[in-house]
């Protein structure tokens, strides 16, 4: 067991880094623990955003579920009293009407029809056949059109894909299918079709029932920062890393917006892309500025409005596969908690637009972000201009690591060069680069902590694993 360190600085106070935080206090690794948090408060994406009416909502939701037992019995321990269960209520507009979703037979039947119906599935039952003795699929087109066949694919998946990750689908990683894609194929939405939903747990391709946080996500921010701050452990607000300097093993110096912070150790979960090039000190051997450079995140704008009605629809989450309209998805905030302090008359409605950085969409105004998400609404008649009391847009630049063919590759590099530097470690959704959840987030949190504090072996073994800790299953 190494000798436990005297100050390790923590960047991002997000609930990876603060799970971190609070492990390397908990176990005894760290004597004192600095969190350093660019915003003026913690949470990182697990925040809330809360109109002065009265109204919330979450920047996404962040429904609770988990195959993780031991992020499960900490979640329970934390927040146990301030989580209720909801009943999944969702739907997809496809073609000019609504569809629920995860797919039902009748909806189905009434969207496509009897016949095309069944020409989609000999379509995926030939996709699946053939592809017994070609070789594995080199791309996420290719492993969607063997999952669920041509038909489905191009009408529905490759217009909803090309939508979210704002690039041709052959061009991205397979990964990206594995990982986000619930549905899985469609021989098993075939089954959970016919079988009316029914799925074994831990195997569930589609959530019908979660848990989620009474006053929002930032209740288990409130409750880690508790934890970190009840052992010892420092949180600075508004201090955004300028530059890392590195003297020599144990001996670091993170320069900030508000100063400057001595550590041992750095455990990071800022953006990878942000946090290589200010590295300074010992390491030789420059970063590899072009793998860093391939990286890529989509921003996420977060379009919210206060409606002038109790609500816009009864649904959790809406999903929108067309390519004509703005926004990928949204989601209602009334529906996920319990919201008797909320105006009766009114509810607020996000609407959710991914852009890729370096096109207009990426570097568009409030105003034209609002005007087009208003005209789309008004224009399939889920709300009109008149119901609108007023609107605000969130961005979120890091929101989406983009698994493109060479992501894996790229990343690898950048991660064997980071490996060189003594005493730091990079985890977390943005650290690593990594599509996850928030329960995954938080477990790359305590697993990085617990490598930190079994000194440079447990390092370099995080790294090693690091490939198995980015791919978690994503259950919709």
């Amino acid at each position: 067991m190494s000798v436990p360190r005297d100050h390790v600085a923590v960047l991002g106070a997000g609930v990876c880094g603060l799970a971190a935080a609070w492990e390397l206090l908990r176990s005894g690794a760290a004597q004192r623990v600095t969190v350093l948090e660019a915003e003026d408060r913690p949470g990182g994406m697990a925040r809330s955003v809360h109109d002065p009416s009265g109204l919330q909502a979450d920047l996404g939701p962040h429904r609770i579920h988990t195959e993780i037992e031991e992020i499960d019995a900490l979640l329970g321990e934390l927040c146990d009293r301030e989580m209720h269960w909801v009943e999944r209520r969702s739907a997809m507009w496809v073609e000019g009407q609504w569809v629920n979703y995860p797919f039902r037979l009748g909806g189905v039947l009434r969207l496509f029809g009897p016949i095309e119906f069944c020409r989609m599935g000999f379509s995926a039952l030939w996709a699946k056949t053939s592809g017994l003795w070609r070789p594995r699929p080199a791309n996420f087109e290719e492993h969607m059109r063997r999952a669920f066949g041509a038909r489905v694919w191009n009408r529905v998946l490759r217009p909803y894909s090309t939508k979210v990750w704002k690039t041709d689908p052959s061009g991205l990683s397979v990964k990206a299918a594995e990982v986000r894609v619930s549905a899985g194929s469609m021989v098993k939405m075939a089954k959970r079709l016919l079988m009316g939903g029914r799925e074994r747990r831990g195997q569930e391709t589609a959530l019908k029932r979660f848990r989620y946080l009474t006053g929002g996500v930032e209740s288990l921010v409130k409750r880690l920062g508790e934890r970190v701050r009840g052992a010892g452990g420092v949180i600075e607000c508004g201090a955004r890393v300028e530059e890392m300097i590195c003297e020599g093993e144990g001996r670091w110096r993170v320069r900030h917006s508000r100063g400057e912070t001595e550590a041992n150790a750095v455990l990071s979960t800022i953006p990878v892309t942000q946090m290589t090039p200010m590295l300074r000190g010992i390491v030789g051997e420059s970063a590899p500025e072009e793998n860093l450079a391939a990286l890529e995140y989509l921003a996420i704008h977060l379009v919210f409005l206060v409606i002038n009605r109790p609500q816009a629809t009864p649904n959790h989450w809406l999903y929108f596969p067309g390519e004509d309209i703005c926004f990928n998805r949204g989601y209602e905030a009334k529906h996920f908690w319990e919201a008797e302090a909320a105006p009766a008359d009114q509810t607020l409605l996000c609407l959710e637009i991914t852009a890729r950085p370096h096109t207009p969409l990426h570097t568009a105004g409030e105003r034209e972000l609002i005007e087009r998400t208003q005209g789309d609404l008004s224009r399939i008649g889920l709300v009109t201009a008149g119901e609108i009391e007023k609107s605000f847009v969130v961005t979120l630049p890091f929101g989406y690591p983009l698994y493109d063919r060479l992501s894996d590759e790229n990343l690898r590099r950048v991660l064997e060069h980071l490996a060189g530097w003594p005493g730091l470690i990079v985890t977390g959704r943005q650290g690593l680069f990594s599509h996850n959840n928030m329960d995954h987030s938080m477990h790359m949190g305590l697993e990085a902590a617990r490598a930190l504090a079994a000194g440079p072996e447990g390092v370099a073994g995080f790294y090693a694993r690091a490939d198995r800790l980015r791919h978690h299953r994503i259950v919709d």
